[in-house]
Formats: structure tokens, sequence, C-alpha cells
């Protein structure tokens, strides 16, 4: 149930909105990173370059980037139920209309629409989440969320990977095959998330606004963020190709390969989660994730492709690990120094600041490995240029460190 102000709500009925929350999210997440494997496929089945055929991810991340906002000033003012509805059902026809494209310019309109979806649903599960629970309780629903986030942004690939190469299917397919997910999670909302509408006026206060960006642990929450987005959908991406292009794998191999990774962001999310609510901080969750993500991106630099398959995989484990353990923390500890009428625009804040510094690495990053690695790279330049990409990402997760330090101190608050 959803009512601000009431305070929090029985464990039973949190999780019971938790999972129509997390099952839309994991559905639009995932089809943001889905295309990354299929992008080959893709392209020559629309007769369109590779470098076209990225616009197919960069559409979706833009739109998220710009739509994430707008949907959490909502958050703030209507009814979250009928918003994360209205999310889903956008992401539903968007899908649809994906698989059905006729051409380039149709796919990359309708890849936009669901940008416009998923940033819906990532401004609705964190403002939601936020009037139920109180910031200590949210810890460990926070991890849940995380886990839900980070393992749909690495597990599209894998699933697009896998799809391409399955016979009698092809990439339209991966539009298609999560939309069952999505109205599971439409109907479960409807039948747990039970409040009026919170109407209230709406007007751009621009002090209001200076005065959230002024304090801070938000500021310090932003550079996280920043931090983290540059590097979590470009590892994914250049990880692809590095395992496709450098190493020599198929699309569902090289998805495959991407599992401890996925592994260990599941894993390190849920723990930190309930780590957090256990001691009512962040600070030693959002050091250790910030090290270990650091520490992953440094090792992958130095891969190269005469090093043995094994060490490669291994190194991005703590990549993994440290994406799973920061992605909710720095939301929750902007969430925790603010009023909670603040809850919506300061996580849509967080996630537009990441989901913006994620469709800049993607785009800056991708033009560094075009640039070093040619047209039509040999295995060994493209291995030298994602190694590039890596040390790069490795230098940008020191900013996370910086923001995990002043915020280690921060204690959470037991009430909404």
């Amino acid at each position: 149930m959803e009512v601000l102000g009431e305070g929090a709500r029985s464990h039973r009925e949190v999780a019971s909105v938790l999972v129509g929350l997390m099952l839309g999210l994991f559905t639009t997440v995932s089809s943001s990173m889905i295309v990354v494997n299929a992008l080959p496929a893709i392209a020559s089945g629309l007769g369109t370059t590779s470098s076209g055929a990225l616009w197919v991810v960069l559409a979706s991340l833009v739109t998220m980037t710009i739509a994430t906002p707008v949907w959490g000033k909502l958050a703030d003012h209507l009814d979250k139920k009928r918003l994360t509805q209205a999310s889903i059902l956008i992401f539903v026809v968007a899908s649809i209309g994906a698989a059905l494209a006729p051409g380039l310019g149709a796919l990359v309109a309708m890849r936009a629409l669901q940008g416009v979806a998923t940033g819906g649903l990532l401004a609705m599960s964190q403002a939601t989440l936020g009037a139920i629970t109180t910031p200590r309780q949210r810890g460990a629903y926070s991890g849940y969320l995380g886990a839900v986030m980070s393992v749909a942004t690495l597990c599209g690939p894998l699933i697009g990977g896998i799809v391409v190469d399955i016979p009698g299917l092809g990439w339209r397919w991966c539009f298609l095959l999560l939309l069952p997910l999505a109205v599971a999670g439409l109907v479960i909302v409807q039948l747990t998330l039970r409040a009026p509408a919170t109407r209230a006026p709406m007007r751009v206060d621009l002090a209001e606004t200076i005065g959230m960006l002024r304090n801070r642990t938000t500021l310090w929450a932003i550079v996280g963020s920043v931090s983290l987005g540059l590097v979590t959908f470009s590892s994914v991406l250049f990880l692809s190709q590095y395992l496709q292009l450098g190493r020599g794998y198929s699309a569902s191999t090289a998805g495959i390969l991407a599992v401890p990774m996925l592994s260990a962001t599941l894993v390190a999310s849920i723990v930190a989660g309930h780590l957090v609510a256990r001691r009512g901080r962040v600070g030693g969750v959002l050091l250790g994730g910030s090290v270990l993500m650091a520490a992953g991106f440094a090792a992958l630099a130095t891969v190269g492709v005469s090093a043995p398959d094994w060490l490669a995989i291994v190194a991005t484990i703590p990549v993994g690990a440290g994406i799973g353990m920061l992605m909710q923390n720095f939301v929750l500890a902007a969430q925790n120094a603010l009023d909670h009428l603040w809850v919506g625009r300061v996580s849509a804040t967080l996630s537009f600041v990441r989901s913006l510094a994620g469709a800049a690495g993607v785009a800056g990053l991708g033009a560094i490995v075009a640039g070093l690695a040619g047209a039509d790279p040999e295995p060994a330049a493209q291995a030298r240029a994602t190694g590039v990409v890596f040390a790069i990402a490795a230098f940008a997760s020191l900013a996370a460190l910086v923001a995990a330090f002043a915020l280690r101190g921060q204690r959470l608050r037991g009430t909404i």
C-alpha cells in the first residue's frame, strides 16, 4: 500500500509491491541492453552499418535519461500506481513496435519510446519504495532492486545473444521475449499497490531544486552516480565486443561468459543491502564497492589477447560485485539526507545523471574504440582498443571512491 506519511508497511505488504516493481524493472532495464550482442545481426538484417546500428542502443539510453526526472517530478504529485502502470503499458506498445519495425528509423523511434518507459520504471520503483519504507528498512529492499537493475543490465546481452543464435528466432524476438514478465508486473501492481491518487499543485520551484542540489550528501551521491553510470553500460557493451571481436566468441557464448560478472552483481547487491539495513550505515559498502570496481577494470585493462581466457573472466567478477554494491546505495544515501517528500525527485535526479553519464560513456568510449581499432579490426587491435576503454573506466571509478569516502559517516534514519 502507498500512503505518504502513514509510516512504514509490514514486510509482507512491501514484498508484494516489490515483486511487481522488480518484474517491470527487470524487463525494461534488460531491454535497454538486450540488443548489445544482437547489433551485428540487426545491422545485417536492416542493411545498415555497425555505427548506424549503435543508435539502437543510444536511442533508449538518451530518452531514458531525459524522461527519468520528468517521471520523478510526477511521482511526487500524482498517483504512483497509475504512473507505474502507464510506464509498463508504454513499454509493451514500444516493444511490439520495435519487433515489427520495417527499417532502422522505425526501430530507433520505438527504442526511444522504450527508453521513456524505462525512465518511468526507474523513477517509480524508487519513489514507491521510498514512500512505504524508512531509509533503514529500505537498505534491504533497495538491495533487491539494485540486484534486479544490475543483473538486468548484464543479463540483457546474454538473453539477446542466445536469442540471435537460436535458429528460427532472430533479433526481432529480443523485443518480444520478456513481454510476459512486463504484463505480470502490471497485474501485480494493480492487485497490491492500493492508494488514492496523490494530487498536489504542479509547479517548478527553482529555489527548492537548488536547495536540494546544495545538500552535501546529494552532491556526493551525484558524483558517485556519474562515475557509476560512465562505467556500467560501457562495461557490458565493450566486454561483449572484446569477447566477440577480440577473442572470436559467438554472441551467445559471449553472453554466457558474462555470467560470473552477473552472479557477482546479484550476490553483492543483496548482501550489501542486508548489511546496510543491519548496520544502519552505507559508507562501508560504498567504499568496498568502489575499490572492487576500480580494481576489476584495472585488471581488465591489462588482459589483452595473449592472456588465458579464464583470467579475463575472473577480472570481471570484482567489477560486477562493485556495481552491485554501489547501484542502489548512492540513491539511498541521498534519500536519507532529504525529506520523504523529495524521494521521487532525488531518486530521479540520480537516475538521470547515471543514465546521462552512461549514454555519454557509450558514445565517447565507442568513438575511442572506433578510432583505435578501425572499421574492420583485427582481434589484437580490438583487444588493445577495449583495453584502453577499461583503463579509462578504472580511472573514472576513482570518482566513486572519493564520493564513497565523503559519505562514509552517514547514519540512516529510522523514520520515513
